[in-house]
């Protein structure tokens, strides 16, 4: 583990919580420009530099977790799409986060202890990542 970082009052998770949240707003953008096949061969991709560049262990658990999140991910997503970008980001990323935290926490740390501080950093900084996205994409703003 490489530690952890206070999120809230009382609250802690692993380092890597702000990255992981907007990570998963990055997956759904792949996803939207070019498809779900390739944002699943993305995520094991990015498992097997994990695997070679970190902790086995560590690495394990972070590509089991964020590829069933991003498989549950995708089952809200598709079919919310027609709502807009940004709602589908935000419901599908809500169920992400989640399901990627309790097993990651389950697997690399055998404890769900931050599980609240994991959850609260990957959703405020996916709640920032679609705020800015949604600015960006409104009429007349030009990126």
């Amino acid at each position: 583990m490489f530690g952890t970082v206070p999120i809230g009052p009382g609250l802690t998770a692993p380092a890597g919580v702000f990255l992981a949240g907007i990570a998963l707003v990055l997956r759904d953008l792949v996803r939207e420009a070019l498809g779900p096949a390739v944002a699943l061969a993305a995520v094991l991709a990015g498992g097997a530099l994990s695997w070679w560049l970190a902790d086995p262990e560590l690495a394990l658990a972070s590509t089991a977790a964020f590829l069933l999140s991003e498989l549950l991910d995708t089952a809200v997503y598709e079919p919310v799409r027609h709502c807009g970008l940004v709602t589908a980001m935000a419901l599908s990323n809500t169920v992400g986060l989640v399901v990627d935290s309790v097993l990651f926490l389950a697997l690399a740390e055998g404890s769900l202890t931050h599980l609240p501080g994991q959850v609260l950093g990957k959703a405020t900084m996916t709640a920032v990542a679609i705020v800015a996205l949604a600015l960006v994409r409104r009429p007349g703003v030009t990126a």
